[in-house]
This record gives C-alpha cells, structure tokens and sequence, in this order.
C-alpha cells in the first residue's frame, strides 16, 4: 500500500490536471460564445430601438419637404391669379412677400425675361433648363433643388402663369433645416453613438441613397467593415430598415470589441493556472477556486451590462416615440391647412359676397382652433413632469375642474356630478398632471353623452390607492375600438385629436399606477384611473 500510494496520487494528480485542462477550455469556449451571445444581443437592441425610429425621422423629413414645397406652390398660383386679374406694383409685390414668408417673388414672361421682381432673386440659377419650360407652358410647375443641409440658400419653386410666362417664389431654407435636424436621422444617431459599446452608427437611405453617420469620437466612419478602427477593435452588424413608399435603407452597428478580447484574454489566463496545477494539487485547487471567482465576477459584470442595455433600449425608444408623434402631428396638421388654404383662395374669389366670405371665414377659425388643439394635446402628452410632488386634495380638484367644464356641459344640457366616498381624499403627485387628466376625462365624457344627461364622477379611496372614475351615458366602446383608445392620434370623432386618453395613461402611470375603459351593462363607458397615494 505504501508503494502504491504515490503511484495512486500521481495518477490522481494527473486525471484532476487534465479534468481542470479541458474544463478551462471547455469554459474558455462557452465564455466567449456568452460575449458574442451579448454583443448580438446590444447589436438587436439598438437595431430594435433604432429601427422605428430611422423610419419615422426620415419619413418626417420627407413630409416636411413635400409641406414646404405645396404650400410655395400654392402662393406661387395664388400670384399668377392676382397678376392676371390686376397687375401688382413692385412695392405690392414686397408687401405680399411679408405677409406670406417669402424673401423672393420674382414674375418672368414667357421668354423668363424677369418682368417684375421682389427680394434677391439673383440667388436662384434662373438658366435651368425645366424653368424654361414652365415658362413656356410646357410644364405646369418646377422645384428647384434644396440647399445642402447647414447651407444658406433658398427654397423655391416656379409655377406657369394660366396667362403664359411663370411665377417664382422662395424662402430661406434654415427654419426648415433646422426643424428637420430636430426630428432627422442624424440626431437620432448622434444621441445613440458613445452609449453602452456603440462605436459608430451608418444609416444609408434608400430612397435618395444619402448616407449619415455618427462616431464615439466625432471622427469619421468607414464606407465599409473594418476590424479596426482608431486602434479599437471593431463588431459590426448590418440591419435592414423597412419604411413606407419605399423609404427604408440599410443601417450599420459597430461594437467596441474589447470586452470579447478581454474574455479570450482571461481564458488564456486561466489555461496557464491549469498548467501550473498539474505540479501540485493544492495549487490545482487554488487555480480552480480563482477561475470559479472570477467566473461568478464576470456573470456580475455581464448582468451589470445587461441592465445597462435595458436602459439604453429605454432612451431610444423615447426617440422612437418623439420621431413618430412628431411625423404624426405633421399627417394630422396637413388637413387643416388645406382647408384654410381653399377657404382664403374662395375669399380672395368671392370677396363681394359677403355671405361668402363669412362663411368661409368660419371655416379658417375653426380650422385654426383644430389645430391648436392638435398642438396643445401634443404639446402636453410630450411635456415631462416637473418632478415636483406635494399633497393633492382630490375633491378640491375635482370641484375647480367641474367650475371649468360646467359650461360646455350646460351647452349640451348635460350636468356634472360628483361623488366622493370621503371627504379629504390626498395624495402626493403632480397638481397640475392630475388636472390635465382630470379635465380630459370628463371634457371625452361630455363629448360622447347625449343631451339632457349626466356624468358622473366618482373618487373612491381605497387604502393606499385612489380610484378616479368617469361615467358618461355614450352608446359604449366596441372591443378593437376600446384597445386602440390609448393609441396617440387614434379617435373616432372628426373633431378630436386622440391625445386626451394617451395623456391620462401617461399621469396615472407616473403616479404609481393604470387607466382603462370599462363598458357598462344598459350602454356607457366607465373611464378609469387609478393611482397610489405615495408618501402624503
């Protein structure tokens, strides 16, 4: 036994170093399959964030320029109506420039021999070609070519006179420029380059095949995948983009790398431990206790960064969210402008009728209070709270909003009543979020309740809870309807906005809780909030 056991010990010593080689690197192996495993998964966050985003911002672009361009058109026609029924001055032709927004107004035959100008029209090349044919009659309308982004330059059209010869009007292109860069593709890589291990972001826009990009550094992006860039190791990943009429294009991810060197490395590392275990089994131990360590150091590391990733996912999608309402708020202005546009163009025709002329004047003030109720939905759904809490008094509030309401309700022959299950009902929270979706509660209710009724609402306190409910008397919600009423923009009325719910979801889930609609048996919808009391 004696002459055994050394022999025995041996072999034991040399099975355990093999078992802790192959096991390093086995563990090697599966550690950096786990990083490439995590940077896929970065690569398909920022894709995912990102995507919706791209195809909102430039589709917002789009649609500004298509806006930009209708609306000198439209002035342009209006012009060549005015010229042919009664001549204008140049001092005329100033005066309309100031009232519309327009720095050049320039008036050619049908030769574009400039007959009558107003502002600088000598910033425009007046030699191409297409101009000439407007001129002629040949072609009804023209688009001069945008000004580079940045640049100073104009933003004009040419329009054919019905009298022959044409019609130019321009405007300074940066107040455009700069509402674009607002909502563009190039903000929305800017704030996303230098987050988490993002490197660098190319989007190549398919429709016009314009590339924008943005680095950690500022510096500039390769045309096409490296392995290195400024002495950092480079994993890029290319995702596809779908837009709308198509508008999609390609969109390139580039990763610092050095964390999966950094995993290799420490593999390595822990091969040479295994190495030196094989001379002795207490330091075959002590090198299995340290690879354990710093296993369960890296997992740490690897739920720290994963965590990081669910933040960042988080950003973008707020990016996302902005690119989209914004491109929304643009669809749902477009409307109204038209109609203003016709209204003005009948007045300017039937300026003897008065009758007419009322009429349509109507239309354009009604027309202006959609819109700023459009904007004013916006503008408050997109607002963030101050952050600021203190003690509320529901019923009190409750009481200054009906003050509020009364009257539209009166209009309608609809009375407001409340009910409260307690006197002092507080919370801690935001007065005016609270207001705000207080008010759009009951005002949707009003809306929807057929004359000679009531809303009621209710405050219910319920522990730690407070329950705020408006019952209207409407005919009810059916169910696709009822899940899409939270939807920003989406209504089912003419006149509405469909910001008014979207914003009560926003404050009851700010303040600790939920909204919802409940239809009622015998017809009317239950709209709910419920939110928590907080620290009163």
């Amino acid at each position: 036994m004696n002459v055994r056991r050394p022999g025995m010990m041996l072999v034991l010593l040399g099975s355990l170093a093999i078992l802790l080689a192959l096991w390093s690197v086995h563990e090697a192996r599966v550690q950096k399959e786990d990083m490439e495993r995590t940077m896929q998964a970065e690569v398909a966050v920022v894709a995912r964030s990102l995507v919706p985003a791209l195809a909102a911002a430039s589709s917002s672009a789009r649609e500004l320029k298509e806006l930009v361009g209708w609306k000198l058109m439209d002035n342009a026609r209006l012009l060549g109506r005015l010229e042919q029924e009664a001549p204008m001055s140049g001092a005329q032709l100033e005066s309309v420039g100031e009232q519309n927004g327009l720095d050049v107004i320039v008036i050619l035959d049908g030769r574009c021999r400039i007959l009558k100008e107003s502002g600088e029209p000598g910033r425009l090349d007046m030699s191409q070609a297409l101009l000439m044919e407007v001129c002629a009659g040949h072609v009804q309308e023209f688009v001069f070519d945008w000004p580079e982004e940045g640049g100073h330059g104009l933003v004009a059209v040419a329009v054919a006179n019905p009298g022959g010869g044409a019609v130019v009007v321009g405007t300074e292109a940066s107040v455009a420029f700069a509402f674009a860069g607002r909502l563009g593709v190039s903000n929305l890589l800017q704030a996303t380059a230098g987050t988490g291990n993002v490197l660098y972001l190319s989007f190549l826009d398919g429709s016009d095949g314009s590339r924008t990009e943005a680095s950690w550094d500022g510096g500039p992006v390769p045309p096409e995948a490296v392995q290195h860039l400024r002495d950092r190791p480079v994993f890029e990943v290319e995702v596809p983009v779908e837009g709308s009429a198509g508008s999609g294009g390609v969109l390139r991810v580039g990763l610092d790398e050095a964390p999966l060197a950094r995993a290799t490395t420490g593999a390595a590392r822990r091969t040479a431990l295994v190495s030196l275990a094989m001379a002795a089994l207490v330091l075959a131990t002590a090198a299995l206790a340290l690879v354990i360590r710093a296993r369960s150091a890296e997992r740490v590391e690897n739920l720290q960064r994963l965590g990081d990733l669910e933040k960042q996912r988080g950003r973008s999608e707020r990016l996302a969210s902005a690119g989209a309402l914004s491109a929304g708020v643009a669809h749902e202005i477009r409307n109204p402008l038209n109609a203003i546009s016709i209204a003005a163009q009948r007045i300017r025709r039937q300026k003897q009728d008065e009758d007419v002329c009322h009429r349509f004047a109507n239309t354009i003030m009604s027309e202006v209070a959609h819109m700023e109720e459009i904007l004013k939905g916006f503008l408050d759904l997109a607002r963030p709270t101050r952050g600021e809490k203190e003690t509320v008094e529901l019923v009190s509030l409750a009481v200054d909003v009906l003050r509020l309401l009364e009257g539209e309700g009166a209009e309608r022959g609809i009375s407001l009543k409340l009910e409260h299950s307690e006197q002092l009902i507080e919370v801690h929270g935001d007065r005016a979020c609270l207001r705000r979706a207080m008010v759009n509660m009951i005002r949707n209710a009003i809306q929807v309740s057929p004359s000679d009724s009531a809303v009621n609402i209710v405050l219910t306190a319920l522990g730690d809870r407070v329950r705020i409910t408006v019952r209207d008397r409407g005919h009810g919600m059916k169910g696709d309807v009822r899940e899409r009423a939270f939807d920003p923009f989406f209504t089912t009325r003419a006149e509405g906005s469909g910001l008014g719910l979207p914003l009560v979801r926003r404050v009851s889930e700010e303040h600790g809780g939920w909204a919802q609609l409940l239809d009622r048996e015998g017809g009317g919808v239950d709209a709910m909030m419920e939110i928590s009391r907080g620290t009163v």
